[in-house]
């Protein structure tokens, strides 16, 4: 099976027609289906999207991988003009409360939450399903998934202790339980897409075969690296080159040391910023 992929909106944009910030915005073309995945926080991947000649008004489905403002905000622009007439699917963790702790001196903590909250989607119109299952097929009988309840099984892709949430006992490091991937099985693989990756690459492509029986081919996506140590993108390139991935497009917030790591250490990586078009067989 061919899987497209276009980075609507990215941290980085080689073409100086397209707008970029710090987000991410994907739209995935597989087995006949076109679904968004996140919608970056300011709107621009829809202005993007038109200079792309992309119809978002036309996609199957829209997916929004967990509750941060840089992958989900960019939606009001798309709801508020009537344009997203598919289904919305989250995890119902995903209207969570969301604090950085950036640790500066002055001891204030910077609101990382989506922006979106279930009555301003509802009141425009939108479909909303959220998710409970682990394994969800957003269209019956076809090999789309979305994939949460990662199981932490790596020793080097802790929980970041910076990233907090507040329920009503107060503060906790957040386990990002509302963490989604979209993935596509093909005859011989799966291809893997990801917002932040807050769960870990290699926890959620060991979770994807575990589940779905297949190998990952290709992860596309971002990849949480950028506040690790650069031991922790060495470790993963080390993964990634003992493992079935043939394509690596490791963008957003990966950061550029861990990009330029993987540019010198994995012959899987493909550079992949705002406007890029990938076509991967699974």
């Amino acid at each position: 099976m061919d899987v497209n992929v276009t980075a609507l909106i990215e941290n980085r944009s080689a073409n100086p027609e397209l707008a970029f910030e710090f987000g991410l915005s994907l739209l995935v073309e597989a087995g006949g289906r076109r679904i968004l995945f996140d919608a970056g926080s300011s709107g621009a991947f829809a202005d993007n999207a038109a200079r792309l000649g992309v119809n978002l008004e036309g996609v199957d489905a829209a997916v929004l991988s967990h509750g941060h403002y840089d992958h989900c905000l960019g939606l009001c622009r798309l709801v508020e003009a009537g344009g997203l007439k598919a289904p919305l699917y989250v995890h119902r963790d995903f209207f969570t409360d969301r604090w950085w702790d950036k640790g500066d001196s002055d001891g204030y903590y910077y609101p990382t939450s989506s922006g979106l909250d279930a009555p301003y989607l509802l009141r425009h119109g939108v479909l909303l399903r959220a998710l409970a299952q682990p394994v969800f097929q957003p269209f019956p009988g076809e090999e789309l998934y979305l994939l949460s309840g990662f199981r932490r099984a790596c020793r080097f892709e802790p929980m970041d202790p910076a990233d907090l949430v507040f329920t009503g006992s107060g503060f906790r490091v957040d386990d990002y339980r509302d963490e989604l991937a979209l993935v596509v099985r093909g005859e011989t693989g799966l291809a893997v897409f990801t917002g932040c990756a807050h769960s870990g690459l290699v926890n959620i492509c060991t979770h994807a075969e575990a589940l779905l029986g297949l190998p990952v081919l290709a992860y596309v996506g971002g990849t949480h690296l950028a506040p690790s140590p650069l031991t922790r993108a060495e470790r993963t390139a080390e993964y990634v080159n003992a493992s079935s991935i043939r394509t690596l497009a490791a963008c957003h917030c990966t950061g550029p040391s861990a990009m330029e790591l993987f540019a010198r250490a994995c012959p899987a990586y493909t550079p992949f910023s705002t406007g890029d078009r990938l076509t991967l067989t699974v």
